[in-house]
């Protein structure tokens, strides 16, 4: 039915050579089940969280070549805030397992009318968040419609943002382009003093996929120091995961609700 979703869009960046080098190595099989895995980990990580389960319930999953198309039903008996912090926690645990993959993606997130069957996708959110992909997200980051974050500000429930770990998962950086956080350390960390079953190794395999992404994007970074237009979307993502990392970092951003 065309009911009102909020619809996420991704590229994955480099995706052609990512292809056929897979091809060419015989590893192709790895990176197909790597990536559909990345998805269905993304899903059962967030429903540690109670609130997330009734929201991702139904979300839908599509990829064609480099886009990737991910949707999921207002749920009614929800506040907008806890449909949108259930949606981008899975979003951001979906891009940190594609990181450990070693498999880069830009997108956007939207909300609008959004129709879905096994063949055919028919969306306005869809269309719009193509539009912010393309036009706003510039660098391996997924960047929130600005409708979703002026609706978040009229809510101003700072308390279930605190509680939730919401602060955490957006980002604000110099353009004042809200994004998604990719790694999720602190918001694990505070799950689990709500009670989510999270275990001392699962919490040292995400910071060591943290540092393995910062030394390939070093690799990556000198790999294209003569493409410039490439190499300057790594070196962002670089100095984000720097910033997180809290080591240093030539750019600047904070958590969304910092002052």
């Amino acid at each position: 039915m065309n009911r009102e979703h909020i619809v996420l869009f991704i590229d994955i960046l480099g995706f052609q050579n990512l292809v056929s080098e897979s091809f060419h190595n015989e590893t192709h099989m790895e990176i197909i089940e790597e990536i559909e895995h990345a998805f269905e980990g993304a899903i059962k990580q967030a429903e540690y969280a109670k609130e997330n389960s009734d929201v991702l319930k139904n979300v839908r999953y599509k990829q064609f070549s480099d886009c990737i198309s991910i949707s999921s039903e207002l749920n009614e008996e929800k506040s907008f805030i806890e449909n949108i912090f259930s949606f981008v926690t899975m979003t951001s645990l979906f891009q940190r397992r594609l990181l450990a993959s070693k498999i880069f993606v830009r997108g956007g997130i939207s909300i609008g009318k959004h129709y879905e069957s096994r063949n055919i996708i028919f969306s306005k959110a869809l269309i719009n968040a193509y539009k912010i992909e393309s036009t706003i997200s510039t660098y391996p980051r997924i960047v929130l419609d600005n409708q979703i974050i002026e609706t978040i500000n009229e809510t101003k429930n700072f308390s279930f943002f605190q509680r939730s770990g919401l602060n955490e998962l957006l980002i604000k950086d110099w353009e004042n382009s809200i994004f998604v956080n990719h790694f999720s350390i602190k918001l694990i960390n505070l799950w689990s003093n709500y009670g989510a079953k999270i275990s001392k190794p699962h919490l040292g395999i995400q910071k060591l996929v943290l540092k393995d992404a910062i030394l390939t994007l070093r690799d990556k970074e000198k790999q294209y120091r003569d493409y410039p237009e490439i190499r300057k979307k790594y070196v962002w993502l670089l100095n984000f995961l720097r910033w997180y990392d809290e080591s240093e970092s030539f750019l600047s951003f904070k958590g969304y609700f910092d002052e």
